[in-house]
């Protein structure tokens, strides 16, 4: 007897991924499919007989829901066409942006993405400057961002309350732990409820602006990437995850540059 075993997660063929992309988008026919990432979602670089790249994320299973995943994208076609270098989606033959599979766990959603050029580096001021140059502009060209799709607020619920919960199941068999990053987090929320949190600017932000999310070219071009923790909340929190990945590489001394 043979028993269908469920899984967690699948990863796709490259080769019939390639064919459906071929088929089911008017960009000609795709040379190379490669699996490039496994993250919280899985990322395929695909390469056009004409060698344009394309980025193709396939989400987790009941990782975002539809609403969420249409706010996201609403939201970069907009601030591309007001200023911002973002990798933007793009819409199927018949102008769908939202792909749906049946895959072995369930439903998953895909999504194709123009290529940003270059690659993830900070090694000068001169960089820093230019992240923050891009990341104003960004700001600026999500200020009058709307959407009528529900999507997560970037609030403490979202960044301190559920992050903790989903780790503490984690760590059932390690009190001490779980106890010492409840504590950390009461501590967060007593420091942030002590700011006047009602003055401070909000809008639609990346959500994790750190090095990794932006390419640069050797001209200096640089287009933000991978907006998948992307939502409405402060938008100094922008500002934390980039001075956060300036205290893990020890590069603190770029600050006043970004700013």
């Amino acid at each position: 007897m043979t028993y269908f075993f469920p899984v967690s997660q699948s990863i796709f063929s490259t080769d019939a991924l390639k064919v459906y992309v071929g088929s089911h988008y008017s960009l000609g026919n795709f040379a190379d499919c490669r699996f490039l990432m496994s993250g919280l979602n899985h990322t395929y670089l695909l390469k056009a007989e004409n060698n344009q790249k394309y980025i193709f994320r396939v989400y987790r299973v009941n990782w975002r829901s539809l609403e969420a995943i249409r706010c996201e994208l609403e939201a970069l076609l907009f601030m591309a066409n007001n200023g911002a270098s973002v990798s933007i989606p793009i819409a199927d033959s018949l102008e769908n942006y939202i792909q749906v599979f049946s895959a072995p766990e369930g439903k998953r959603y895909g999504v194709l993405f123009s290529y940003a050029p270059g690659k993830p580096k900070f090694e000068d001021e001169t960089q820093a400057i230019l992240y923050g140059k891009n990341m104003a502009k960004f700001h600026n060209a999500s200020t009058l961002f709307q959407s009528k799709h529900k999507r997560f607020p970037l609030d403490l619920e979202q960044l301190i309350t559920l992050p903790l919960a989903s780790i503490s199941s984690y760590l059932q068999e390690r009190p001490k732990d779980v106890a010492y990053l409840k504590a950390l987090a009461n501590k967060l929320v007593r420091k942030l409820e002590a700011l006047p949190l009602a003055d401070l600017e909000k809008g639609y932000c990346h959500g994790d602006f750190h090095f990794g999310n932006a390419h640069i070219t050797e001209e200096g071009e640089l287009t933000f990437i991978d907006f998948d923790f992307s939502g409405f909340g402060w938008r100094a929190y922008d500002l934390a995850v980039y001075r956060w990945g300036l205290y893990f590489d020890d590069k603190t001394a770029f600050w006043p540059f970004f700013l």
